[in-house]
């Protein structure tokens, strides 16, 4: 069976960026086989952002794929490495 991002681990996640004071969070999206979430990393307030691209630090993507690692997903990014999914 595929491993999935679930909308748990993504909460869970976000809980963990709070706890570091960190200004980002992730959203998540449907995907087309809607099992599998597409994630959207944002800045925590983003009320007055129409569009941007961000470059986020080494660190973000170290914990980032550490949390998802010791649950056993593999992650894929876009080309800018704002999105990601489940491999």
């Amino acid at each position: 069976m595929k491993n999935i991002i679930t909308e748990d681990m993504i909460n869970e996640f976000n809980s963990i960026l709070k706890n570091l004071d960190s200004g980002l969070r992730v959203d998540i999206y449907s995907s087309s086989d809607e099992k599998n979430l597409i994630c959207i990393i944002n800045p925590a307030n983003n009320k007055y952002i129409k569009s941007a691209i961000f470059n986020f630090a080494d660190e973000f993507y170290w914990i980032l794929e550490q949390f998802f690692n010791d649950r056993g997903i593999e992650i894929n990014y876009n080309n800018t490495g704002s999105i990601f999914w489940a491999k």
